[in-house]
């Protein structure tokens, strides 16, 4: 009996330790805010989609999602699916592949707080005053 009660301990430890650490990266996620197209930071560099378009190689990738351009050419490496998942969509807007992981899910809350350390600009939709 003592060994099954052991056991019931433990089990419940793990899964607090698993519920907390998405408990966690939900409110990290909330506590970053949404992803948005908006411009309210002035002073944020504002892109266009021909500078973009520009940065469409593995040595060299900027992607846009919800109106945000991020360099993710270091990223590359680092993504848990592989670069190549990623690399068709350099130059581009990625905005629905992100957001489906390609088709095949959602990203995690996690994903998008890692996405904010990437954030280079807005990209401009009016082409007045842009770099």
């Amino acid at each position: 009996m003592r060994k099954e009660i052991v056991i019931g301990v433990i089990l419940i430890l793990i899964f607090g330790v698993i519920i907390g650490y998405y408990v966690a990266g939900y409110y990290r996620h909330k506590a970053a805010g949404p992803i948005t197209g908006s411009n309210s930071n002035t002073n944020q560099t504002v892109l266009t989609a021909g500078v973009v378009a520009q940065h469409a190689t593995p040595a060299d990738c900027w992607i846009v999602i919800q109106g945000i351009v991020y360099d993710v050419t270091r990223y590359l490496k680092l993504h848990p699916g592989g670069g190549d998942i990623i690399i068709p969509h350099c130059g581009q807007d990625a905005t629905q592949a992100f957001q489906t992981k390609a088709g095949r899910g959602a990203h995690s809350s996690v994903a998008y707080v890692d996405l904010a350390s990437y954030h280079i600009g807005a990209l401009d939709t009016n082409n007045s005053n842009a770099k």
